[in-house]
């Protein structure tokens, strides 16, 4: 999926009791008020505050590479470096596994219809994928359950 250009945004939740918030508000004040490494000490406290997270959601949008990125990574995989959205990937295959439901916009029809595959191939769960047009055909087509509404 990432080599074909799709950026991932999760969506997740946490409930916080009124101690914990409080906790997290006083040292996110302090990193605030810091001298040195601020940013570093901000970032420490926002990332404490991102564990055991709920997953709701995961999305996957279609995004424009600049000229010549998408053969410049394929070459440098052809010559056996490894590059970071491999791993991104598969770390993409790991959390859709997990979410309740996955949203993909602005993605090519055979985008939509990988993401399905991939939901089957990696979980035990039936895939229902819902479209409103001719570019959802082959994402309907490769569901268990698909659904074709009307579009305008």
């Amino acid at each position: 999926m990432a080599r074909e250009g799709l950026r991932t945004l999760v969506v997740a939740k946490k409930c916080l009791s009124e101690e914990q918030y409080q906790d997290f508000e006083s040292r996110y004040n302090q990193a605030k008020l810091s001298i040195h490494d601020r940013t570093l000490k901000v970032a420490a406290v926002v990332e404490s505050l991102e564990r055991e997270l709920e997953l709701l959601c995961l999305t996957g949008v279609e995004d424009q590479l600049q000229a010549d990125v998408r053969p410049t990574l394929e070459l440098l995989r052809n010559a056996g470096i490894k590059v970071c959205l491999r791993y991104y990937e598969h770390e993409f295959v790991e959390l859709a596994c997990q979410c309740p439901a996955v949203v993909c916009c602005r993605c090519s029809p055979t985008q939509k219809a990988q993401i399905v595959t991939l939901l089957q191939q990696h979980t035990s769960n039936r895939t229902c994928a819902i479209g409103d047009g001719g570019n959802d055909v082959s994402m309907i087509q490769a569901a268990d359950c698909g659904i074709g509404i009307e579009g305008k």
